[in-house]
């Protein structure tokens, strides 16, 4: 980020320019990239974590007998009504941020403008040198 503030204030030549592009670019894949690995992560522990929990209490009250008591069932349930109500809280966080699919793909246009931005400016001030 800093060079891509650096960028603006600082007049470079041409070639710079472009490699500070190229460099943003690779750098925004590889943090795109990182942060889906967070949000895969979370929804491991989230979301698949609750239907596991869900299913097993299915597949015990199936094999469970009439005479048989619900105490594991009980707190079956009362532990998957917790994960449900604090899902956030069990959730990796970045700067105060859930990590998720959507967040994702905000960081990812803002990355796109960003770029798409750095190469219009370049394009102008190489057109503005040629007159």
């Amino acid at each position: 980020m800093i060079r891509l503030f650096s960028y603006h204030f600082v007049p470079l030549n041409k070639l710079t320019s472009i490699f500070l592009l190229i460099d943003i670019i690779i750098l925004s894949i590889l943090i795109i990239y990182f942060l889906l690995g967070i949000a895969s992560i979370n929804t491991l522990t989230t979301i698949e974590l609750l239907e596991l929990l869900l299913r097993t209490k299915k597949e015990a009250l199936n094999g469970m007998s009439k005479t048989d008591k619900h105490w594991d069932i009980g707190y079956l349930s009362a532990i998957i009504e917790y994960l449900a109500a604090n899902r956030d809280l069990y959730s990796i966080k970045l700067f105060g941020f859930t990590i998720n699919q959507s967040l994702i793909l905000n960081l990812s246009i803002t990355m796109l403008v960003g770029v798409i931005a750095s190469a219009f400016s370049l394009i102008e001030k190489g057109s503005s040198n040629i007159d």
